[in-house]
């Protein structure tokens, strides 16, 4: 298991032969599950926790000691009785389920005359009445917008009707004798989101305006929601620092919610993490009466991440500059894993911990090993004192993993696709597991396949650099090659794509010189091309996946044959899957 240098690792090296560890909601989901597991195999015989191991954590527990039936709470700021409930799941823990009757829980108490008072309050205690979370929670508005993005009530009276028959209402409004009240706070909040413009009357209906659907979608708080569109609208988000930009949103409600820290805390920590600052160290500036292991900085960081996507999505609907819109993203993905984005592709990968992937950008060779398909093409000398062999191994083996899942997926998808097309899907099947000479029968096969009926003609018989295939257009002939790389793993190099490119040896007018690639294509292959393509160079580059997805529209309906062949001969650059609908 991949585990990062942080507090629990150093604890688990210094004290794994008393088989004993931590287990608490600072630690990440990572070091939780190595110390269930560790537990479970019998390398670990006794876990010191909070109550967070006994929310649903079935673990083959003898015995169960609660030594203390207090706990802080920091919105308080004091010692707070445990419920009834919580000793009731800690002691559940107790007696391994399928192999034992019973199992033993023992409840400390710390003077002699208060055991008899625990055993009543605890061991006997009833467990409490369920109850609502909606009156808990203190923003009706956000309950609101969720039931007109959902239209679930297109009206004040329809949303009044379907909260008369919720839980909530039944058991705490009315017995409350606040009913009324209630139906006037829900008139009162559907007017604040139409001031506020999340919601609008249309034809007498209620209806979310785009951006409430957004505020909806992301199911931050209308509060905090007018915080990020303050910070869209008015800040210039593409040049002001990231700290500035953290600043912005480390003190709404749902931050405020990751305790012990302050706002400037939570924005300096952050401005930290996303540098690929060592945990040991953060967790170290960071702790005082508190332990801020890895996990509460993980959630510090998928929070931010998640406020902050729920921003670009804002920028998206009032038509913010892309500049800003992907500057906010950037920094999204870094507080998600914590590291510079240029590393992100990489982290994602999950191979390797966050001081490996910083070593691959800042190192004494002063060298940047960050795009996945020079990894790929890099000498294993590149990599001398940076990274140690089986590291780079590993890293290798994961992208060129990577790559094949990709393909193999959306083949799945589109086969899946066919389903209601049986004629065409073993064509396509074919034309996903074919190579060399294979491929280029299967691509011809697909394009004069019956409703796509492009009329290609294959080359039987080719001279050295003559194309594969051509196809009658509008403006000439599409000239078409294919290439498929040697493993469904490994992208195609620009020298490869540019061998096939087909424009040596053509006789003939040429409207465009298409390359048909399997799995896709190196990024140098896609910067050439899209340079070449601007100097009004005739090349597409066209991954197989693409042009199945073109293929399949035109026998769903989606496109004409004039739209397909359109796409094909005044297609320049690169087309990927994320352009498909604005390209068709």
């Amino acid at each position: 298991m991949l585990l990062e240098d942080t507090p629990l690792r150093e604890f688990l090296d210094k004290n794994i032969e008393k088989r004993i560890a931590y287990h608490n909601a600072g630690l990440s989901l990572e070091e939780r599950r190595l110390v269930e597991d560790l537990f479970r195999q019998g390398v670990l015989r006794i876990i010191v926790t909070t109550t967070t191991l006994a929310a649903g954590v079935n673990l083959p527990v003898d015995t169960v000691i609660v030594a203390d039936h207090k706990r802080w709470d920091t919105s308080r700021k004091t010692n707070i009785a445990i419920g009834v409930g919580e000793y009731k799941n800690c002691a559940g823990r107790a007696g391994r389920y399928g192999k034992k009757q019973a199992g033993t829980c023992l409840l400390l108490s710390e003077v002699g005359g208060q055991a008899n008072i625990l055993e009543t309050q605890y061991i006997h205690g009833d467990l409490p009445k369920l109850e609502s979370a909606i009156p808990q929670q203190p923003e009706l508005a956000k309950h609101l917008l969720g039931l007109v993005a959902e239209r679930l009530g297109e009206s004040k009276a329809d949303i009044v009707s379907l909260f008369r028959e919720s839980f909530a209402f039944r058991s705490y409004y009315v017995p409350g004798g606040v009913e009324s009240e209630l139906i006037k706070a829900i008139e009162s909040g559907i007017d604040e989101l139409i001031s506020l413009q999340l919601v609008e009357v249309k034809d007498r209906k209620l209806t979310a305006t785009p951006l409430g659907a957004v505020c909806a979608r992301s199911g931050v708080s209308v509060k905090t929601f007018g915080t990020l569109e303050t910070l869209v609208r008015l800040a210039p988000v593409d040049t002001i620092s990231a700290a500035e930009i953290f600043q912005g949103i480390t003190d709404v409600e749902e931050m405020r919610s990751l305790r012990p820290f302050s706002r400037t805390e939570r924005a300096g920590l952050l401005s930290r993490w996303i540098t690929g600052e060592g945990v040991m160290d953060l967790s170290g500036d960071y702790s005082n009466q508190y332990s801020i292991g890895y996990g509460r900085i993980r959630d510090l960081g998928e929070m931010a991440e998640w406020l902050l996507s729920s921003a670009a999505q804002i920028a998206r609907v009032l038509g913010v500059l892309d500049a800003a819109i992907k500057r906010i993203e950037s920094l999204a993905r870094e507080c998600h894993f914590g590291v510079p984005d240029e590393l992100v592709p990489l982290a994602k990968l999950r191979v390797l911990q966050r001081s490996d992937l910083m070593r691959l950008l800042k190192n004494s060779k002063g060298i940047a090993l960050t795009d996945p398909e020079k990894i790929l093409d890099a000498d294993p000398s590149q990599f001398s004192g940076i990274l140690p062999h089986d590291k780079v191994a590993a890293l290798k083996e994961s992208i060129l993993r990577k790559v094949g899942e990709t393909l193999n997926r959306r083949k799945i998808g589109h086969l899946m696709r066919c389903d209601k097309l049986a004629a065409i899907r073993p064509i396509i099947q074919r034309v996903y597991e074919s190579s060399a000479k294979a491929f280029e029968m299967a691509l011809e096969e697909l394009l004069n396949a019956a409703l796509i009926e492009l009329s290609v003609h294959r080359f039987t018989r080719q001279n050295t650099g003559q194309p594969d295939m051509e196809l009658n257009a509008a403006k000439g002939t599409v000239v078409m090659s294919a290439t498929a790389s040697d493993s469904d793993r490994k992208p195609i190099s620009w020298d490869k794509a540019r061998e096939v490119l087909g424009s040596v040896g053509y006789q003939g007018t040429a409207s465009n010189f298409v390359v048909i690639g399997k799995p896709e294509f190196h990024k140098v292959a896609i910067e050439n091309s899209s340079e070449m393509s601007r100097k009004g160079e005739r090349i597409l580059l066209l991954t197989l996946d693409v042009l199945v997805e073109y293929c399949l529209r035109k026998v769903e309906g989606k496109l004409s044959r004039e739209q397909l062949v359109s796409l094909l001969e005044d297609g320049r650059g690169y087309v990927d899957r994320e352009s498909l609908d604005q390209a068709a």
